[in-house]
């Protein structure tokens, strides 16, 4: 029997012999799916229930008051260790995160997931929510789901569009079933999984959401995951503008909730500790956080509730109490990167809602709703402007609280939190994930080519600058000689000043400004900049409302350091690079979605600083003919990969291989093969330094260096031009250079290239 029908079990042979109609087998799988998906949400919430009782009361009974104190402090470090070490066994090199990676691999990889990897982050979940982490379930619970039905779908070989659609029902599924809201769930899968509301994935996600619902329902509780009393507007027309206050309130909190989110990530990420540890330290400082403030452990539905029934903490301990919430589920999330932050939206919305209702009951002299009600529609807001899904927020309170007399309040509250967190944060906590990653998802239409080039690609970086004391016959000599009509002014310590143009130089003419004017006088101060790490689209809507034809670019760390300027032309040629740079991704996207087909995978490596390929080109790779390297994301940006490509750690490769080949390729990349013999020390290797300005090799030629014999100087790059080597070259400061040697002989050529202060060559990614 051939291999691929072994593979694909007994349900795939069967449904080969009937052959029945597509719609009825979309129907039978979406049954399926939806069943396996509301036993896999059982079971998980299974785990997070059990560990929680084992930690907290279990141990309550045990213990006495001194060990439950050390419990509080110590259980969710012991979580996040725990956790840590299942992310860093199985899943240490896939980079992708809840629902964001689900997205990512509807979007990219026409439904492909990795189940195992995500197995492990959906276990790591629930041991760190049960042992007090501040995080959500409905992450994991989204990959619950979205295991179930890409693996039934890729089990069974369906097509890639039938995988994204079974794949979509799992999600709609186990949201479904963790809420006991099918309604929501559907709008959820629909609304932020696939991106859009195709009548062709409408029925089997129904199917599915209403199948898992039943089930979760029977397994884990048929009552809704908040209660909450029957609210009603009191005076409409005071308290409607009110909830629309609300609304953009909680568009604020929640903007703010997803960016101390990824401030936590890349604070921990800059501590460069192992998974296990990281997810410890996060732990440990929620567990002492936690002695303050208990309630802000696990999920927080505890706490919800009684807000909803006006039975919580008031005025400054709520306030204390929803800080520390923010704050707990920041560090959780950002130093596991495991758990959910849509259950700590609703949280963190309802603790917001009830403070702003306690405030209007108190300074308002009529009567209005109580502080309740406003809790329950700072909830929808507050999701809504982190997970930016209005449609999802507005049914999910509704399913769950079943509540239809505030629902005008609610979707008033959803659209005016949905308006501004678009212009204050234009991504969700899902796509800003996946921006960092350097993929942007726009549905429903072709992602604009400008987006595709970033400005610091783009912009001039040599560029003609005057010192802010240039007087104005200078200035107009300078405008004649170049045909410039517009240069930067920078200070007597080179930092950007303002900008001056020749409009500027002919206004100071009619107004009849003396020639020996400084420039300073009449440049422009206050100034439209753009960062190098922006998209081009994003820069030609600056220049289009500014109405100007260049624009500095600067640090974004040090604003007023100028790296480059962006002129209209630089756009213009531009364009052509992101022309062929979308043909390219089109090309190799069309490459990856192969991994959903026959026996294709696609795997996610990131080469260790001093691991095998560090420093080696792709084509000295020894990897199986039909190995595909798609893509590489280095320091944020991607890079197509070529033969001449040199690879550093720290580089992520996104691969195409056959699935039986895949542990191969993996440890070839990580730690090479055992046959070569070769160590770190002994092979060859490709090193990038930057000459510095006092090193003794300025001035030098290349000849007379003291050069280990076997090390070659492969290139030179000077002032952004590459220059041919040879024995009579003479080496000037900030020249960059890549060597060809073993590592003991770079490291003695570098005595040639240390800075006589004492500071030496770098080795930097190209």
């Amino acid at each position: 029997m051939p291999k691929e029908h072994t593979r694909s079990g007994g349900i795939a042979r069967l449904l080969q012999v009937l052959h029945p109609p597509e719609n009825i087998t979309l129907i039978g799988l979406s049954v399926m799916i939806g069943c396996v998906s509301g036993l896999g949400v059982y079971l998980f919430h299974l785990l997070i229930e059990q560990t929680h009782w084992f930690i907290f009361e279990w141990s309550s009974e045990v213990f006495g008051e001194t060990e439950r104190i050390a419990i509080t402090l110590l259980a969710p470090a012991v979580g996040g260790l725990l956790a840590g070490s299942l992310v860093w066994l199985f899943s240490r090199h896939d980079h992708n995160h809840g629902t964001a990676a689900v997205m990512e691999s509807v979007a990219l990889r026409s439904g492909h997931i990795d189940a195992i990897p995500l197995l492990a982050k959906i276990l790591a979940a629930g041991l760190l929510i049960g042992s007090g982490g501040s995080a959500g379930p409905e992450d994991p619970t989204v990959q619950v789901g979205a295991v179930a039905g890409a693996s039934v779908g890729l089990r069974l070989r369906r097509s890639a569009e039938r995988v994204t659609t079974l794949l979509t029902s799992g999600v709609a599924g186990a949201i479904a079933a963790a809420f006991n809201a099918p309604i929501a769930g559907v709008f959820f899968a629909l609304e932020v999984i696939a991106g859009n509301f195709s009548t062709t994935l409408f029925a089997p996600v129904v199917l599915a959401a209403v199948v898992a619902s039943i089930i979760g329902r029977a397994l884990l509780s048929p009552e809704t995951t908040f209660a909450s009393p029957v609210y009603t507007l009191v005076n409409p027309l005071v308290e409607t503008p009110l909830y629309v206050l609300l609304g953009l309130l909680a568009a604020v909190v929640g903007v703010l909730f997803i960016r101390s989110v990824f401030m936590s990530q890349s604070l921990f990420e800059r501590l460069h500790l192992p998974m296990p540890l990281s997810a410890g330290l996060g732990g440990l400082m929620v567990g002492l956080l936690a002695l303050y403030q208990p309630d802000i452990l696990g999920v927080g539905y505890e706490i919800s509730n009684q807000i909803l029934h006006n039975s919580g903490p008031i005025g400054l301990t709520l306030i204390i109490v929803l800080i520390a919430k923010i704050i707990a589920t920041s560090i959780t999330l950002g130093s596991s990167h495991v758990g959910g932050a849509f259950a700590p939206a609703l949280v963190i919305g309802g603790m917001m809602g009830s403070l702003f209702g306690q405030m209007v009951n108190w300074l308002l002299p009529f009567d209005v709703a109580p502080a309740a009600a406003y809790a329950l529609v700072g909830m929808g807001a507050t999701l809504t402007a982190v997970v930016r899904a209005p449609i999802t927020s507005v049914l999910l309170l509704f399913e769950v609280t079943g509540d239809y007399e505030i629902i005008l309040a609610i979707m008033a509250s959803v659209a005016a939190s949905h308006l501004l967190a678009q212009w204050l944060h234009p991504e969700s906590i899902y796509t800003e994930r996946l921006v960092r990653k350097g993929i942007q998802l726009r549905f429903g239409r072709d992602v604009n080519i400008l987006e595709l080039v970033t400005v610091g690609e783009a912009m001039t970086p040599d560029f003609r600058i005057v010192p802010h004391t240039m007087n104005l016959a200078q200035l107009g000599a300078l405008f004649d000689h170049t045909r410039h009509h517009g240069v930067p002014v920078v200070d007597q310590e080179g930092l950007l000043f303002g900008v001056v143009t020749l409009s500027d130089l002919q206004h100071a003419t009619e107004a009849k400004l003396p020639l020996d004017t400084p420039v300073a006088q009449i440049a422009t101060r206050d100034l439209v900049v753009a960062y190098p790490d922006q998209s081009l689209n994003a820069a030609l809507s600056q220049l289009a409302l500014a109405d100007v034809g260049r624009l500095p670019v600067v640090d974004r760390d040090q604003p007023r350091r100028l790296l480059g300027v962006l002129r209209r032309n630089d756009i213009v040629k531009a364009y052509r690079r992101g022309a062929m740079r979308r043909s390219e991704i089109d090309h190799r996207l069309q490459q990856m979605r192969l991994g959903s087909h026959s026996n294709n995978q696609v795997l996610e490596v990131t080469i260790p600083d001093d691991g095998f390929c560090a420093g080696r080109l792709l084509r000295d790779l020894r990897l199986p003919n039909e190995t595909i390297i798609t893509s590489i994301r280095r320091q944020g940006r991607s890079i197509i990969p070529r033969g001449d490509t040199v690879l550093y750690g720290g580089d992520q490769l996104i691969i195409l291989t056959r699935a039986e080949e895949a542990t191969q390729v993996e440890t070839h990349l990580l730690e090479g093969e055992s046959a070569e013999g070769e160590t770190t020390d002994s092979r060859l290797r490709y090193y990038e330094l930057v000459v510095p300005q006092d090193a003794p090799a300025v001035g030098q030629v290349v000849a007379d260096l003291p050069l280990p014999q076997d090390l070659l100087i492969v290139t030179l790059k000077r002032d952004g031009e590459l220059q041919a080597v040879h024995g009579e070259t003479r080496l000037s400061a900030g020249d960059e250079l890549i060597l060809l040697g073993r590592q003991n002989d770079f490291e003695e050529a570098q005595l040639c290239f240390v800075a006589k202060g004492g500071g030496g060559a770098t080795e930097q990614p190209s």
